[in-house]
């Protein structure tokens, strides 16, 4: 049976987090030309509040996982919280999404 190389395992999970970041900021930076047209709409400024709150907590979450899988021994299982947190978080952005979307209908 082959030994897992634990540096791979910190480096695959950065990459994942990094990745999921970068999806939550390409989201609030979608909507930021739409906000710029009509500055009216609030519901729009909530929706790129809301990815850019994501693409926070993603960081933050993100970094401090990288610490505790760069450390010698072996990492403890990681709290569920921040990830109840980001899917919360996730389903109130497609939520506010889905309403964005059906108040543009005609």
């Amino acid at each position: 049976m082959a030994l897992l190389d634990p540096g791979l395992q910190a480096e695959r999970t950065a990459i994942a987090w990094t990745r999921t970041a970068a999806c939550c900021l390409a989201n609030g930076v979608l909507f930021i030309p739409r906000y710029l047209r009509d500055r009216t709409d609030v519901t729009v400024l909530l929706l790129v509040g809301v990815a850019f709150a994501l693409t926070a907590a993603t960081f933050v979450t993100a970094r401090r996982r990288r610490r505790a899988l760069a450390r010698p021994e072996p990492p403890r299982p990681a709290p569920a919280w921040p990830l109840a947190t980001l899917a919360a978080g996730n389903a109130v952005f497609g939520v506010l999404f889905l309403l964005d979307l059906l108040a543009q209908q005609p």
